[in-house]
C-alpha cells in the first residue's frame, strides 16, 4: 500500500476497512517481510559467524 498524499493515505485506510481479503493478505505479506527481515536468525548470525572465525584463530 502506497499513498503520497494524507487524502490518498485515508481513501487507502477506508478501502482496507471493507475488503478483508486484502488486509489478510497485506498482513501476511507485512509478516513475511518481518520474519525474513528481522528473524533472531537474520539478526544474529553475523555476530555468531564472527565469534566462529574468532574462535577458530
Amino acid at each position: 500500500m502506497r499513498a503520497d498524499t494524507s487524502k490518498d493515505f485515508a481513501a487507502a485506510i477506508l478501502a482496507l476497512t471493507n475488503d478483508q481479503a486484502k488486509r489478510i493478505a497485506l498482513g501476511q505479506t507485512a509478516l513475511r517481510s518481518a520474519s525474513q527481515h528481522f528473524s533472531a536468525q537474520t539478526a544474529f548470525s553475523p555476530l555468531i559467524e564472527y565469534l566462529r572465525q574468532e574462535a577458530a584463530r
